[in-house]
């Protein structure tokens, strides 16, 4: 069963029992435009009473942020997938694409 939550300009459905938790990866070196969406996005998922958590990139330069990033968002798919059993390494959607990829 999906419950339906009204949400910024369009619709945000959840599954019953399932209940989303936004992450938000922040660097300081970010566009400022791009720090202001963050900001405002955040103010109105917790005005809506939808959990948020900030984490700060880690590293000293460029590319060690974006394995930071990686290596984060994999580890978050990982325990989330075991948490409500299921593959972490088959994605739907991510197969669709490799597929897309290949032709």
């Amino acid at each position: 069963k999906w419950i339906i939550l009204p949400f910024v300009k369009g619709v945000l459905r959840r599954r019953e029992g399932f209940f989303p938790h936004f992450l938000f990866l922040k660097d300081p070196e970010d566009h400022p435009r791009i720090i202001k969406r963050m900001a405002i996005t955040e103010k109105l998922f917790s005005e809506a009473k939808l959990p948020v958590e900030t984490i700060d990139l880690e590293g000293n330069n460029v590319f060690e942020k974006i394995f930071f990033s990686i290596h984060l968002a994999d580890w978050t798919a990982y325990y989330l997938a075991n948490h409500y059993k299921v593959d972490p390494e088959q994605v739907a959607l991510v197969e669709r694409f490799k597929d897309l990829m290949q032709s």
